[in-house]
């Protein structure tokens, strides 16, 4: 996963082992040293799908290949435990600037973007 994603969302790994990340939202004012507290409206959630490989890990240590759809969840409210989808915004994926092939629109876009920031934070969904 790209850092920029890495440092938004807290991720929890379900039992059939997708992950959810839920969106690091939060506000205080700064200026009288109020501890951070949730912030409420529209939030995102992401839905990592993982397609393991062949070869399985018997170490238990999650040694295996896999690939991952990423995809960003509207939701309305911040809240972990409100599921409710926002139909108002569209359900982004997250694409892959690395494997795109060389001639691509998507690898010469990311290319151009690399020169601006390192890959990790350049999302193109």
């Amino acid at each position: 996963l790209p850092t920029a994603l890495v440092e938004r969302y807290t991720f929890w790994q379900s039992e059939d082992d997708n992950i959810i990340g839920y969106e690091d939202v939060m506000s205080s004012d700064e200026s009288d040293g109020a501890i951070p507290v949730p912030s409420k409206g529209a939030s995102t959630r992401l839905k990592i799908t993982l397609s393991k490989g062949e070869d399985s890990d018997k170490s238990g240590f999650c040694n295996s290949n896999a690939e991952a759809l990423v995809q960003r969840v509207p939701v309305l409210d911040t809240d972990p435990e409100n599921e409710e989808i926002d139909g108002n915004r569209p359900i982004l994926t997250l694409l892959n600037i690395l494997t795109a092939p060389p001639s691509s629109l998507l690898k010469r876009v990311g290319m151009l973007l690399s020169r601006l920031d390192n890959l990790s934070n350049v999302l193109v969904w």
